[in-house]
This record gives C-alpha cells, structure tokens and sequence, in this order.
C-alpha cells in the first residue's frame, strides 16, 4: 500500500494468510453443504456464507501479495468488502429484532460510509483531492477505524437486545465478530498514531482471523436456548473476584507472551500476538461458560453469605418472569424455567391436575425428556405429598430411604427411573396439589438445606396460583362461548314461542271460523308470516351470524302491518299517525318483530278491558314510536334492574324474559334508544327513537350500514 507495509518477513504474512483462507475456505463449504434449500431462503443464512467466502477471498489476495504487486486501491478495496459484509450480516441480525427501530439510520449509515470509502479509495488519488500519500493513507486508516467502530456498535446492540434464550448461541458470533472488529480498531489506530501499519499486527491478523472460526461454527450449529441469571445483591463480590482473577490470568499470559517475543528473531513478535489472542479467547470463553459461572456462584453461596439466596431478588425474578406477557412463551414453561433457574437445573416437565383429578402432562423444557403423560390421583407418590407436602430429592431418598419411610422405594421406581430425575416440587393452591414439577440435574453440585427447599415450596405456591388463574380464564373463554350460544338458542325459542302461540291461535278459531273467508285469509297470512320467519331463522343458523340486511322502509306501512296483525287480539290497539311517511334504516322483519313484541306485552298488560295506544311522530332528527297501555304497570325497581336483562320477566312460566333485552340491543344497534315510563297500576309507556332516514340521502346512509 504505497510503501505502508514494510514485513519482517514474507513467509510469516504469507502462511498467516494463507492459514485464514484455507480455515475460512472449509467454513464456507461447511456452512454451505449443511444448509438446506430453505434456510438457504433466509436473509441471515445467505449473508453468513456470503461474508465467509469474502473472508476466504480477503485473505487469498493478502497471501497472494506477499509476491506479487497489487495496487493500494485493490487492496483496500478488498478490506473494505470484507468489512462491509460482516456489517451486512450484523445488521440484518439487528434489523430483525423489534426492540431496535430507532437504529434504521444504520443502513443509511453503512451506505455513505461505504459509498464515500470507496469513492476516496478510486477517485480521490485522480482528482488530486489529497495533498500527499501520507494525508490520503491516513484518512484510509480514519474510515478504517470508523467502519469498525460502527461494527462493535452493531455486535453490543445484538447483544443487547436478544432474546435471552437466543443468547446461548449468539454470544459466540458476538464473541468473533466483535474480536474481529476490536482487532481491526486497534490495528489502524496504532498506525494512525505512528504512520504506518504495524507489520507484526498486520501478519498475526490471518492467523488471529482463523482463530475465530470455531465460534461461527458453533454458532450456526447450536439451536437449542439456555437462560442465566447473575443475581444482584452478589455481583459486588462476583464480578470483583472475577476481575482480580481476570487480571492475574491476563499479566501471567502477558509475561509469558513477553518471553516468546523475545525468544525468537523473526517468529518472535507474531508468535507473541497469535499467544495473547488464543489466550483472551480462552479467558472469555471460560467467563461466557454458564457451568463455570454455576460452579462460582455455588462456592460463594457456601463460604461467604449466610444465606444462599437473595429472597428479594429471588422474588422480583420469579414474579416478573411468570406475570410478564410473551406470547412466544407459554405460562407453563416460566413456570418450569422460574424454579429450574433457582437451582441452576438444565430442564423440567410439568404436570397439571385435570377436572377429573388426574395429573396430566402439560409442559417440558431444556434437556428434560420425561414423556410420562398421567400420574393418577391414587398414586402412592402423591398421596405422601399430599401428606407432607415435601419437596422431594430422588437422590436423597436413595442415600437416606428412613426420612421417606412412609414411602416405599418401589412407589417412587416409576419416576426414579426417568431420565435424570432430580426434584420434585409440589405446586399447592388453596390446600390442594394443582400440580408437580420435576426437575433435571444440574450440571454442578447444588445446595439442598432448608432454605433452597423453602424457596421451591413457596415457589410453587406461586406458580400454581397463576396456573389456576390462567385456566380459569381459559375456562371463563369457554364458557363466554358457550353463553353466546345458549343466548342464541333463546332468541331462536322466544321466536318458536311467538310463532308457536300465533298457530295455536289459528288452530282454536278454526273450528267457529273455518267458512269464513276472512278467516282464512288471516289464517293463510299468519301461516305465510310463520314460515317465513323460520326460513330466515334457518338462513342465520346456516351462516352463522344474526344480522340481517339493512334497507330504507316507511316506519308508517311497518308499524300498521303489525297493528293489523295484533289485532286480532284484544283490546285492539289504536294507531294515531301524524305522519306516516317517514323513514328509516333498519331490517323489516326485524323491526317488525321489535313492534310485536311491545305491543303484544301492551296488551297482555292491558287486559281484555284496557286499551293500547300506538303513535308515530317526528322530533327533531329522530322517528319516535309511542306505546302506551294503561295496565298493571312495573315498578321502579324491576325497571332498573330487570326489565331489559336477559331471563328477567313478570309473566312466570309463560315469558322468558328476553324479548325485552332482544328488542332494546336491536334498537340500540341501528342508533336508537329505547324509554320506558312506568308506574304500577297505571301503565306504562314505551318510546323508541330511531334516526330519521331522508330520502336525499338514502342510499350514501344505505352504504354506511352496509359497511
């Protein structure tokens, strides 16, 4: 790169980089022979192979250079794509996840970076924008060390904003690809300080490069999720002994990579960068390793605080996990997860009592693979629990059977012999056992005094309240639908009621009146009205839906159909119109039977020598429908908190109460309202206000309802 490079020696470069492009060739083959044609759709999948194969190429043309000339432009052209394509990786990553919106300006980002590098690389040495090779090397060096930044920016955010139980596989890409960018960072920023790039840094970073493909391997190969949790009120003394041992590690790896640097002329200083690289990379893969951190906490549980747990943070976790809303995770596996963390176990499976009192398998997670699916309620198991209501160690009972003596060894053989069976923990509601969970072993040796088995018994007792709300709520949905469909039926039976009563009425007039031609007119009218009526029954029960269609009629000709047809009872109701063309929206027959109904109950109420009063009116932008009876009229109370509930009614045996409700939830629907004034034994008076449908505006009204 114009003089930039000056190599202790050229087969040091040259194997380095000849190292990462054959390491890097074999990841790529790797990760393209093991991805099937669907993955191979994937935005994530493609950009992977497609940043290795860069890699491999980066590293091809940097051995290639070593004995053969290549122009400064290709050179950092070349390590520019590759750094660009790792960039594109990390933010497809980022770009997928929903917590990270306010991070869009990235992609504009990566492209004036990319646009205004390149531009610099190809144009600026033809245009003379630079004063000299040193200024145009530095400004190279500058937007070097800002696309890594922008890429370790990329890797903490990722890292960041991940799902905990993704991060068991993607801290090692996080690990490698933010190595990566730091070691590229601090290779142009020395040169920047001293003007030129370091040529043992410069032949390490192929050797340092193959180092990290490992992690890109066990990333892509993982798929299964591990959630840790580092508890607060310990973190003083965690992450300082960390720290110390951390510095400790680091200054005898320091010393030791000292003396290799001074042992050989050549090899010396490489050897020096390749051995403190393998060395963090070892030291950060033992401080990810969730079996370490378990192993640590463990030994600082024991030697120095008095009590293993940090009940207040113990608490706070086991209720936010189990109230939080994430619909990517069942109630039954925080549930599992919520006590499996306390004890550092790797998995558990969850049985839950069932209407008929039988424990059914609900739920599993982690290495678990328990696939025993009832436990009957007679099981000698869980009556001792039932009993007792102890949290059972397998393992114990096997060392000390005399503390289970009132359970025998063989009761237990069913579940002992499950894979890696360790706890079981008793979920208790209300004095009943709602529930168990059992769980795997921990991959370190825990504790199990008094406090950890207070911890999971008080534990359960949670977990099984918020499993009995939640199936109650399940049972609550059901029975919502279930209402709906009993309230269904019982439109549908006060329809056949209505229906039922016109044909008897027929069938007992019939034997005076069968010779009478207007008695059979009527007849044939109430019978025609009857099974048209359950002919749109029959259409709504075929659809599915009670709505019907909503059209323009006169109120006046519907309101006098349904006098005619009420007055063949008594006392016969008067109709006083003062304007009988007005207009509405609503469903004929619907409304129609609305007006029966309340008419009907005007002159039940009535009686033979009452009387019934229908008028029609406009006010202002409302049609007003009065109907009036002077019956034995309904008190205050049954006017506030009966009349218009379903099931509610005055008739005995002979009502069922929801032609009321039905009536006023129609009228309510296409933008009335229904009032009611009543008192007893001197009737009452219903007024039922629907909007005025003008004639101008008919059919833009007609769409609106249809919509």
């Amino acid at each position: 790169m114009n003089g930039s490079f000056n190599f202790l020696s050229a087969e040091i470069g040259y194997f380095s980089f000849l190292t990462c492009a054959f390491v890097y060739a074999v990841l790529t083959g790797l990760l393209f022979f093991n991805t099937n044609k669907q993955q191979l759709k994937d935005t994530h999948s493609r950009l992977l192979i497609s940043s290795t194969l860069i890699t491999f190429g980066w590293a091809m043309v940097l051995a290639w250079r070593t004995f053969v000339v290549i122009g400064p432009e290709i050179l950092w052209s070349i390590e520019l794509l590759r750094s660009i394509s790792w960039m594109a990786f990390l933010y497809a990553l980022l770009d997928k996840n929903e917590h990270v919106n306010q991070l869009r300006f990235f992609r504009v980002l990566f492209l004036v970076i990319t646009v205004v590098l390149f531009a610099h690389i190809w144009i600026a040495p033809r245009l003379w924008i630079t004063e000299s090779v040193t200024r145009w090397l530095e400004i190279q060096f500058i937007g070097q060390m800002v696309v890594a930044i922008c890429g370790l920016v990329l890797v903490e955010q990722i890292h960041q904003n991940v799902k905990p139980k993704h991060r068991w596989w993607i801290k090692h890409l996080c690990l490698a690809a933010g190595f990566m960018f730091a070691y590229d960072f601090y290779l142009y920023a020395d040169a920047l300080l001293i003007g030129q790039i370091n040529p043992s840094l410069w032949d390490a970073r192929g050797a340092t490069f193959a180092l990290l493909s490992p992690f890109f391997i066990i990333a892509a190969a993982r798929n299964r999720t591990r959630a840790v949790s580092v508890q607060f009120s310990r973190k003083l003394v965690f992450h300082s002994t960390a720290l110390i041992a951390t510095g400790v590690y680091l200054l005898v790896m320091g010393t030791a990579g000292h003396y290799i640097a001074i042992s050989g002329k050549h090899w010396g200083p490489v050897a020096q960068i390749i051995f403190l690289v393998g060395a963090i990379l070892v030291l950060v893969v033992l401080l990810l390793s969730g079996t370490i951190r378990a192993q640590v906490r463990v030994f600082f549980s024991k030697h120095f605080f008095n009590y293993a747990y940090d009940y207040r943070e113990e608490w706070l976790r086991i209720t936010s996990l189990l109230s939080t809303n994430n619909s990517d995770q069942p109630l039954e596996h925080k549930a599992i997860e919520a006590v499996a963390e306390s004890v550092n176990s790797q998995g558990g499976t969850l049985w839950v009592r069932d209407q008929h009192g039988i424990y059914r398998w609900r739920a599993q997670i982690g290495n678990s693979r328990i696939d025993l699916q009832r436990i009957d309620p007679d099981n000698a198991l869980i009556q001792f629990i039932k009993k007792t209501r102890w949290v059972i160690n397998f393992e114990e009972m096997q060392r000390i059977p005399e503390l289970y003596a009132d359970l025998q060894l063989k009761d237990t053989d069913w579940i002992r012999s499950l894979d890696q069976a360790w706890l079981l923990i008793p979920l208790f509601h209300r004095d009943d056992l709602y529930g168990l969970i059992v769980l795997t072993n921990p991959p370190v040796n825990a504790n199990w005094n008094w406090e950890v088995i207070d911890l999971l018994r008080t534990a359960g007792q949670q977990i099984a309240g918020m499993l009995a709300l939640e199936d109650a709520a399940h049972e609550l949905t059901v029975a919502k639908q279930f209402e709906g469909f009993n309230r269904l039926s019982a439109f549908l039976m006060h329809d056949l009621k209505n229906m039922i009563a016109q044909l008897s009425l027929v069938v007992k007039n019939s034997e005076r009146h069968r010779n009478n031609p207007e008695f059979i007119r009527d007849a044939t009218q109430t019978i025609e009205h009857c099974v048209n009526k359950m002919n749109r029954l029959m259409m709504q029960l075929k659809q599915g839906e009670t709505s019907s269609p909503q059209e323009t009629i006169s109120l006046g000709d519907v309101l006098l159909e349904v006098i005619e047809q009420r007055s063949q009872h008594v006392p016969v109701p008067k109709f006083i119109g003062v304007d009988t063309q007005l207009h509405v929206i609503a469903d004929h027959d619907r409304l129609s039977s609305v007006f029966s109904h309340v008419i009907q109950n005007a002159q039940e109420a009535a009686g033979k020598k009452g009387k019934v009063v229908v008028s029609l009116k406009q006010e202002t932008a409302d049609v007003v429908i009065t109907i009036q009876d002077n019956g034995r009229g309904m008190s205050e109370s049954f006017l506030q908190n009966g009349l218009f509930n379903p099931f509610e009614t005055t008739k005995g045996l002979a009502g069922m109460g929801i032609g009321a409700y039905e009536s006023r939830e129609y009228i309510l629907a296409i933008g009335g309202d229904v009032e009611v004034e009543s008192k007893v034994e001197y009737g009452t008076q219903f007024r039922l206000l629907i909007p005025i449908a003008r004639l101008s505006e008919n059919n833009d009204m007609h769409e609106k309802v249809s919509a």
